[in-house]
């Protein structure tokens, strides 16, 4: 008999390219953002209500936590937490959608908890504007974490919690 192992190929092949796609896509920006920009603080406006900014966050995401000073491998600890916490609820979820999320979550934390160990901080770059209000800099790791949330979101929304009757 063959030994079964805790990851599978069928699941490996399904988080793998997402976490890879995701975590490259998301440095690669940051690295050019950075050499773009130059410094931290910098800024360049595109659009009326876009720039690209330069920000290193030291809290976790959207800036929460910002004010507390958490050592950095305090949040790499936490957020090894949420993703040992993710894997196990990916290997045990049945719908694509959720092993789709649990990896876009996955990666995002990665990328992230990789700028923490490389950067001291998240590099932050998307900033989004009306006027004076500026929406919280987030960068592509942030935007992989949100869409997890929504796509769980809706499979909780969407799925079907009845169960079955017990007959007497």
């Amino acid at each position: 008999m063959p030994k079964k192992t805790i990851i599978g190929k069928k699941n490996l092949w399904v988080i793998l390219p997402i976490v890879v796609a995701v975590v490259a896509l998301d440095q690669l920006t940051k690295h050019w953002v950075i050499g773009f920009l130059q410094s931290e603080g910098a800024q360049q406006q595109f659009t009326s209500f876009f720039n690209l900014v330069l920000v290193k966050n030291q809290g976790m995401g959207f800036g929460f936590l910002q004010d507390y000073n958490l050592p950095p491998l305090v949040i790499v600890f936490l957020t090894a937490i949420v993703a040992v916490a993710a894997l196990a609820v990916f290997w045990q979820a049945d719908g694509k959608r959720i092993k789709i999320a649990l990896s876009l979550a996955l990666a995002g934390g990665v990328s992230n908890g990789l700028d923490r160990l490389w950067q001291g901080g998240v590099i932050d770059f998307l900033d989004f504007h009306i006027g004076d209000y500026h929406w919280p800099s987030f960068n592509l790791a942030d935007m992989a974490i949100s869409v997890a949330i929504f796509l769980l979101f809706l499979e909780i929304a969407t799925s079907d919690t009845r169960r079955p009757r017990r007959r007497r």
